[in-house]
């Protein structure tokens, strides 16, 4: 099935996406590395005027996929799909210069002192080269996201019947789930715990004998633990929590960070946020649903006023095509 041609979550990758870009070290140039470098120089697309190159598109996969974190992906179809969001943000970067979007030095070299942002070039360039290219590529990512935030700037104010809609139809998303308020003691021996759960059954205080001898860290606040949903407890845990009622504790349990005992305190049940509570949240995620739109549209337009040419055949990867309906 052909994807959308302009999914969602397309090109709000420089608005809303960090841009962590990865570089190798330094090394003396061999054959191999002149054999890349002509490799790298060969052209994927043509966009408008302008070439975008294998050594680009390599740069762009960098940024989305640094190596420190994640390997670099191969598939047939996520390849497309990435050189498809490449030749989208170039198209965003000839929009913005067509309409006289610029940056200055200053801020280009604020952003660059406040992010990681390291260009994903080749290793062998030289330093002075490799921090040009990085200064250069912070300035065309902060000339996209000044468009782009022009472009969703236009304020949207939907009406109280849209914002009441969005609510019905998304109900399940305002959800809370049942909470359990847990408090805990925790000792490193075994003959120490049973002391203070005889104590608890001659109903001393949970909150006082916390104090005494939990090492917890919480033990000054009486052990609370805070609220806790179902999954976000330790398997072990959880278990001996949920199975209480308001008010009770558990016996002894052994884990390999000493002895506990919990009390829960009060089950606050599941429950739906009121629609009055979560009416601030729903007009962000519309205005953030608007301002998705307008780029898409804006990327749409673009794609239609310039031409853009893939060549096949200096890709190394099967490429699929967008659809190109409207």
């Amino acid at each position: 099935m052909a994807r959308p041609r302009h999914p969602l979550g397309l090109i709000l990758l420089v608005l809303f996406m960090g841009m962590g870009l990865a570089v190798g070290c330094g090394k003396t140039p061999d054959r191999s590395s002149q054999r890349e470098d002509r490799d790298s120089t060969r052209t994927l697309a043509k966009i408008g005027k302008e070439e975008f190159t294998a050594a680009q598109f390599e740069s762009f996969l960098h940024e989305r996929f640094p190596e420190s974190t994640s390997p670099l992906p191969r598939n047939d179809a996520v390849l497309s799909e990435l050189l498809d969001r490449a030749i989208d943000e170039r198209l965003l970067l000839l929009g913005a210069r067509q309409h006289q979007v610029t940056v200055s030095d200053r801020d280009v070299q604020e952003y660059l002192a406040n992010s990681d942002l390291v260009q994903g070039s080749n290793p062998s360039k030289a330093g002075n080269t490799l921090d040009s290219q990085r200064f250069e590529r912070a300035r065309e990512v902060l000339i996209i996201n000044r468009y782009l935030q022009s472009i969703g700037s236009a304020r949207y104010a939907p009406s109280a019947a849209v914002e009441k809609k969005y609510y019905e139809d998304h109900l399940k998303s305002f959800q809370e789930p049942e909470r359990y308020h847990v408090a805990e003691i925790l000792v490193k021996d075994e003959p120490l715990a049973r002391a203070i759960e005889g104590m608890l059954a001659r109903r001393k205080s949970f909150e006082s004998l916390a104090r005494k001898y939990s090492r917890n860290e919480l033990a000054a606040r009486g052990g609370d633990l805070g609220w806790f949903a179902r999954g976000e407890l330790p398997e072990q845990l959880e278990k001996a929590v949920m199975g209480l009622k308001p008010e009770q504790h558990s016996g002894v349990i052994k884990t390999d960070y000493g002895f506990h005992i919990f009390k829960l305190k009060r089950i606050q049940p599941g429950h739906a946020t009121p629609f009055d509570e979560a009416r601030r949240q729903i007009q962000t995620l519309l205005a953030n649903e608007h301002r998705k739109e307008a780029v898409t549209q804006e990327i749409t337009q673009l794609r239609k006023s310039t031409a853009v040419e893939i060549h096949f055949q200096n890709l190394k990867f099967k490429y699929t095509p967008q659809q190109t309906g409207d």
